[in-house]
């Protein structure tokens, strides 16, 4: 990386880079930018420089920042936030769009909660509602992400279908399938040989 910064240094040269207007925080530093030459001064340094992203977070807590955001998809700098500081919340202002069969119970519900810790905007597609969708409710609210759950009853492909094709025409990162449809039961019910069906 260090070869590289010297051809983005000298690329940079040529750019005119205006004071912040409004507060701007290096990576390289942890600490506020004030002039345009120092921010372009940054920007090579930050190509072989170690991410201080604690440093910026206890840079903004101390300049009196009390509503935080964290840009783009996924929540680590969430988690560093609450980490440093239990009591700051630090919101995901940019999120996956999961769609989840089968959230109500056991696995699918498992990746439902993980999905919500990780601040994304949750379809649960089931028959009912989770036993416990008070509390995904809450974990949604408290992770920035947010739970929609849809009556939709899997083994019927028009219902399936019709669900799936809505949420998606907004977008859809992940699809969760969970919701098993099994023609025999109970594995220890199957006849012998199950192998010969296929399973």
């Amino acid at each position: 990386m260090r070869e590289a910064r010297e051809g983005f240094d000298q690329a940079l040269a040529s750019f005119v880079f205006s004071d912040p207007s409004l507060p701007v925080y290096s990576n390289v530093t942890g600490k506020r930018i004030s002039a345009g030459a120092e921010a372009r001064a940054l920007c090579g340094k930050q190509l072989v420089s170690t991410v201080q992203w604690v440093a910026v977070e206890e840079s903004l807590l101390a300049d009196g920042f009390d509503r935080l955001f964290e840009a783009g998809p996924g929540t680590v700098l969430s988690g560093l936030m609450r980490a440093l500081r239990p009591d700051q919340r630090c919101l995901p202002a940019g999120t996956l769009e999961a769609i989840v069969t089968g959230g109500f119970r056991g696995i699918g519900n498992a990746i439902v909660q993980e999905f919500l810790r990780e601040g994304a905007t949750v379809h649960s597609l089931s028959r009912n509602p989770a036993d416990n969708q008070a509390a995904l409710e809450a974990l949604a609210r408290e992770s920035g992400g947010s739970l929609h759950w849809r009556a939709v009853d899997v083994t019927k492909e028009e219902e399936i279908t019709r669900a799936v094709d809505a949420i998606a025409a907004e977008g859809v990162d992940i699809l969760g399938n969970n919701a098993g449809i099994t023609r025999d039961g109970l594995i220890f019910r199957m006849p012998a040989p199950c192998s010969s069906r296929g399973a």
